[in-house]
């Protein structure tokens, strides 16, 4: 893993994030099957949508994709040397 891709992969993440924004979720719970007002039912979604973004499992796959997008590129099969 080199520095420069590590760069290379942050920044192009930071504008994708930018453009992007965060993710919401894709259910969210509804205002009518529920008791609670619609200031609870908001707080709640919003607080799903907090920790959807901010989770562990979400700093692993970004993780993840960076070690991946900087892995050197080999030739285990040989098949590029034929």
């Amino acid at each position: 893993m080199s520095w420069t891709g590590a760069n290379t992969n942050f920044a192009t993440g930071v504008v994708g994030g930018a453009i992007g924004g965060a993710v919401g979720r894709a259910s969210p719970w509804p205002y009518a099957s529920t008791a609670a007002s619609r200031e609870m039912v908001d707080a709640s979604n919003n607080a799903a949508s907090i920790r959807l973004n901010t989770s562990i499992g979400n700093f692993l796959r970004n993780l993840g994709g960076g070690v991946i997008g900087n892995a050197p590129v080999t030739d285990m099969c040989e098949c590029m040397a034929k």
